[in-house]
């Protein structure tokens, strides 16, 4: 195998990145989200496949649902998810797939989850497979545990918690913590049908924690603008969606202080539901 100097700079950048927040680079849970600085964890849409489990719980049609994140213009720093939700007589079950990276260095993730209500809680659980390759060192993988849930206080006031690799789960024996432990909680007030302000809080292990705000407003009865800004480092982001029927279509981009921007679009179909 010939290695060229792109391959030494993409390699060393994923490394880098992944080594920072592996989940973040699989992570990419809807337009929707990045465009609120990712606080999201008290939402619940069919994105909360990947934001927090406990949301898909109430979720009431089943819906299909595809991303593309493009990391500040080089394209194998890309992440692509697909992903389905499917409401039964004993809960919602959703399927998530999602690949990172290059034939150099990729992560690869697959997930079933499950939740279910419980009066104003919703309760979910996902177990995942994660896979990383190297080209040249062949893959390895490990199975990865997390859980969450939402619930309504008051009708305008909801909190939301959850927790990723919950078993801590590794990738090499070895290695103190390759896979990080991630926990998230938040509030979101929504004074009326129009406007969602929410606050959040990321605490991974062995790093510090770091505060997400974000803002939606709904500027007609399809259209959304929305904003967001994370601490540790800064970062702002924006956003636009837009509600047609059974279609819904999100766009943001977010701006790192030193790597620059990134862009994100994400589409949600629902099979079965209101015209």
């Amino acid at each position: 195998m010939k290695i060229s100097y792109k391959h030494i700079i993409v390699l060393l950048f994923t490394l880098l990145l992944s080594s920072a927040s592996a989940q973040n680079l699989l992570n990419t849970g809807g337009a929707k989200s990045e465009g609120m600085g990712n606080a999201s964890v008290t939402i619940n849409d069919a994105w909360s496949l990947y934001n927090n489990v406990g949301g898909i719980a109430r979720i009431e049609n089943a819906a299909i649902l595809v991303s593309y994140k493009n990391r500040f213009g080089i394209k194998e720093l890309s992440t692509i998810s697909a992903g389905g939700i499917v409401p039964l007589d004993f809960g919602v079950v959703g399927l998530s797939i999602t690949h990172f990276g290059s034939s150099i260095f990729s992560q690869n993730n697959i997930g079933l989850a499950y939740g279910n209500e419980f009066g104003n809680t919703s309760l979910g659980i996902k177990i995942n497979y994660l896979n990383y390759t190297i080209e040249g060192y062949g893959s390895k993988g490990t199975f990865i545990l997390e859980v969450g849930g939402i619930t309504e206080i008051i009708p305008q006031l909801w909190v939301g918690a959850h927790i990723y690799n919950i078993t801590q789960s590794k990738i090499l024996s070895g290695a103190d913590s390759d896979i990080p432990t991630i926990f998230k909680a938040g509030v979101s007030y929504r004074p009326i049908d129009a406007l969602m302000l929410n606050v959040e809080v990321q605490k991974e292990l062995d790093f510090d924690s770091h505060a997400k705000i974000g803002l939606e407003y709904r500027l007609k009865e399809k259209f959304f603008a929305r904003a967001g800004i994370q601490t540790n480092p800064f970062k702002n982001s924006f956003g636009l969606g837009c509600q047609a029927g059974r279609l819904a279509v999100d766009y943001a981009f977010a701006s790192h202080p030193v790597l620059g921007i990134s862009h994100h679009m994400s589409v949600v179909y629902t099979l079965r539901g209101k015209e």
